[in-house]
């Protein structure tokens, strides 16, 4: 992985680097602590690097690791948190909020066509909704409360 974020973090075609971290976050048991040392790389080490191997991680597709991730409890690492930090850290750079965007509206595409069993509406919906509530705090839009939105739901289902 040190020598993945040396790639990753150089000028040069990232498409075999970013292959190799997913392929290493496929191995069986080894997908949480892959997450959890790239969102490390986003943080501090290397955030370029790091952010570029997020959104790897985080694509929808024949390799796709998200569904492993989503259904994963590990116990050294809080897989759900890692992924809202991850999101959130990487859809702070400029320079990734297309591509957050687009892969964020795979996920919800991935969840709502039910393609893989692993991939529930529940749980994408709870990873992209804290990190959609934090944009919007930090945006100065009025956030609700957990008690407004009890109140609002309740509300809405009479």
């Amino acid at each position: 992985m040190t020598r993945l974020r040396g790639v990753l973090s150089k000028d040069i075609d990232p498409t075999v680097a970013l292959r190799s971290v997913k392929f290493i976050a496929a191995q069986p048991g080894l997908a949480a602590a892959t997450l959890q040392r790239v969102r490390r790389w986003i943080d501090g080490e290397a955030p370029e690097a790091g952010a570029k191997a997020f959104l790897a991680l985080m694509q929808v597709d024949a390799e796709s690791v998200v569904p492993v991730l989503l259904a994963e409890h590990d116990p050294e690492h809080d897989v759900m948190t890692v992924l809202r930090q991850g999101w959130l850290s990487v859809a702070q750079m400029a320079e990734h909020r297309t591509k957050v965007g687009m892969t964020m509206l795979a996920w919800l595409d991935a969840a709502d066509n039910r393609e893989d069993d692993r991939m529930t509406t529940l749980a994408v919906v709870s990873v992209l909704a804290s990190v959609l509530r934090a944009k919007l705090d930090r945006s100065g839009c009025p956030v609700l409360t957990d008690t407004q939105r009890v109140s609002r739901y309740r509300l809405l289902a009479r």
